[in-house]
């Protein structure tokens, strides 16, 4: 039923799955439910291995759909009852955008 749930898919299709692979997917999805630190969502097998003590570093990335979100966040009391928010991307402008920065890689 997980993985049914986890895939989207109607439970009796796996129905239709041998066994072997209804017994990879479950194997999968406990995996998946067990093999992450709670706190950090690093692997617990490399994240509670002593040998990896001080060998842990940040790296910064920039999501842009975040600082979007962020940069809203006031709205956030300006919803109606029922109403839901969420993001959605411009396909189009992105690919204006990578357009643009290959044509000025080109021209430098």
């Amino acid at each position: 039923m997980k993985a049914a749930r986890a895939w989207s898919v109607r439970p009796t299709e796996l129905v239709e799955w041998g066994e072997r692979d209804r017994v990879l997917a479950e194997a999968l999805i406990e995996f998946e439910e067990n093999a992450y630190c709670p706190g950090c969502g690093q692997l617990k097998s490399k994240a509670w291995d002593p040998a990896s003590e001080g060998s842990w570093d940040f790296a910064t990335i920039h999501c842009y759909a975040c600082a979007h979100n962020d940069g809203h966040a006031q709205d956030a009391n300006d919803k109606t009852p029922g109403e839901l928010r969420f993001m959605t991307l411009d396909e189009k402008s992105v690919k204006i955008a990578k357009a643009r920065a290959r044509a000025r890689a080109r021209a430098e």
